[in-house]
């Protein structure tokens, strides 16, 4: 996998306050990788550096191989396309703000307007070229800070909480942006979410931040499937699910890890879902037991270190998984 970024032994602090302390961290050229954490875990922190915004005290960064320390900090910071969680637009029309960074390069007026046409374009923003920036919505503002970071031209673009602000409709279009940014391979996309199941569904790869150090994240389950509304039955492969009656669209199936229930014989329950199958990876985590289990599906079930003594179980050992359909969710 051709590296991007590669930081190692990294510390940043605030007033003698550590905020980051990162021993190893990899983020992948043309993929998107999604951070999750709670606020104050040292997510901003983190992107400011990645933008070269700021410097840490300790640790070394590699940007394509070589030494971030090493090369000019401007010429680093135009290869990094920065949206902020809250962005500020100047005041003037859509297209000036989208143009200013080109502008700013000495851009000529033809060029500057080929390349805001083709982001606006790119961004369905076209119809609010010509209005005022100061009147437009949460979510229009982003979609502008977006198309002004893009016009740039920059290798890796990093969206700070890109959904927090925005309406149904703009979190669904952020939404397909970044999948077809993913499906094409042709940017590294950053961003930063509260919501597992998005970083999942729409990243390659996910961190997990907390108190400013990274954890290992669960994986979950999302299948890729169809949903037949008529029999409340949701297929993937060879697998059929049971999902709740209300679900009447959606072609993604989750189940958070710890929903799932492991037992070595079939259960006499009202559980709706069940799969036989074979345990083919175990590791500790935090005191937890995760499990992966190839059925008609592969699995990833979360369970106590008690639970894993009590049934004795051992790689390659045959069992049974569980969910109720209450505990199945359809995007």
């Amino acid at each position: 996998m051709d590296r991007l970024y590669q930081i190692s032994g990294l510390a940043f602090s605030y007033s003698g306050r550590k905020v980051l302390e990162l021993d190893e961290l990899h983020i992948d050229r043309n993929r998107v990788t999604a951070v999750v954490g709670p606020n104050g875990s040292g997510k901003s922190t983190l992107f400011d550096i990645l933008a070269f915004l700021r410097k840490p005290a300790s640790g070394r960064i590699l940007f394509h191989g070589k030494p971030a320390s090493g090369m000019n900090s401007a010429l680093l910071r135009r290869r990094v396309g920065y949206v902020q969680q809250k962005p500020y637009l100047m005041k003037m029309s859509v297209r000036d703000n989208i143009g200013l960074g080109l502008k700013f390069r000495g851009e000529t007026r033809t060029v500057i307007d080929a390349v805001v046409n083709r982001v606006a374009d790119e961004l369905g923003l076209g119809t609010l070229l010509h209005r005022d920036a100061g009147r437009l919505s949460g979510g229009e503002i982003q979609k502008v800070a977006l198309a002004r970071a893009l016009a740039l031209r920059p290798e890796v673009v990093i969206m700070d909480e890109p959904f927090t602000y925005l309406d149904e409709v703009t979190v669904h279009e952020f939404e397909d942006w970044i999948a077809g940014q993913r499906a094409a391979q042709a940017r590294t996309i950053i961003f930063s979410t509260h919501d597992r199941l998005r970083a999942q569904s729409l990243s390659d790869n996910i961190l997990s931040l907390i108190n400013g150090r990274l954890y290992p994240i669960s994986s979950g389950n999302l299948f890729s499937g169809t949903l037949e509304v008529s029999n409340n039955t949701f297929i993937c492969g060879n697998a059929r699910f049971t999902v709740p009656e209300s679900v009447k669209s959606g072609h993604k199936l989750f189940i958070d890890p710890k929903h799932l229930v492991i037992s070595t014989e079939r259960l006499s329950s009202s559980m709706r879902n069940n799969f036989f199958g074979a345990i083919t990876a175990m590791s500790a985590v935090n005191g937890e037991i995760h499990l992966k289990i190839k059925a008609d599906v592969m699995f990833h079930a979360v369970i106590t270190r008690k639970s894993l003594e009590e049934m004795n179980l051992q790689l390659g050992d045959s069992v049974w998984v569980s969910c109720k359909s209450s505990q199945v969710t359809v995007i």
